[in-house]
């Protein structure tokens, strides 16, 4: 007997992200989100996306890295 449910999807999203944002910046991104017609997880991950590709496109590439006191800090290495 085959199992019911959704079927699995070709890439699966596994990692989940949680931010803290000011009220008035969600309800920007809320709005956005809604005369886009997109979901508000869809624009988050769009967002990224620009973000991610334009690094790439300029040669400049982000890491993280623990800092002496032991919480992390973003670094931007050029090149």
């Amino acid at each position: 007997m085959a199992k019911a449910g959704r079927p699995k999807a070709d890439v699966t999203k596994e990692k989940i992200v949680s931010i803290r944002m000011k009220p008035e910046d969600y309800d920007k991104l809320k709005e956005y989100a809604y005369s886009s017609e997109m979901t508000v997880t869809e624009v988050v991950q769009k967002g990224v996306s620009l973000i991610l590709d334009g690094n790439k496109a300029d040669g400049e590439q982000r890491r993280r890295s623990p800092s002496p006191s032991g919480s992390e800090a973003e670094i931007l290495d050029g090149k």
